[in-house]
């Protein structure tokens, strides 16, 4: 193997353990919010979904993907967090879904940030299944 190969094997795995970092750790924020007892439906959003859906849409035009890729991973983080500590019945889907739709509110909506496109693919795939 070519050490592009191995770049991109070494890439693809970081992005792996990061988005179940991610993952992990939306779920562990969710789960505290849940156990507040006067949960108001606001809270502070960390990591990637703080960006706007304008830098979304930047780095999906990028030759290097390598920040969509942990957008995206933070995206599959937040909505199987939210389903999992809220216990809702989300539509399966998978990345290319989730991608999609994002895709799709960010050109729509360039100024919100990527956690409010989450939020609202959440409600699409809760009102789906």
């Amino acid at each position: 193997m070519n050490i592009y190969g191995v770049l991109v094997k070494n890439n693809m795995r970081t992005v792996v353990v990061l988005g179940s970092v991610l993952g992990i750790i939306v779920v562990v924020l969710a789960a505290t919010l849940r156990a507040q007892e006067q949960y108001s439906g606001n809270y502070t959003v960390y990591g990637y979904g703080a960006s706007s859906c304008g830098t979304w849409l930047r780095d999906a035009a990028r030759s290097d993907k390598s920040f969509y890729e942990l957008e995206q991973a933070w995206l599959a983080g937040f909505v199987s967090g939210v389903g999992y500590v809220n216990d809702r019945r989300l539509n399966k889907t998978d990345i290319n879904g989730m991608k999609a739709y994002v895709d799709r509110y960010c050109a729509d909506h360039p100024l919100d940030d990527i956690a409010k496109a989450a939020q609202t693919l959440v409600v699409a795939l809760e009102a789906a299944h």
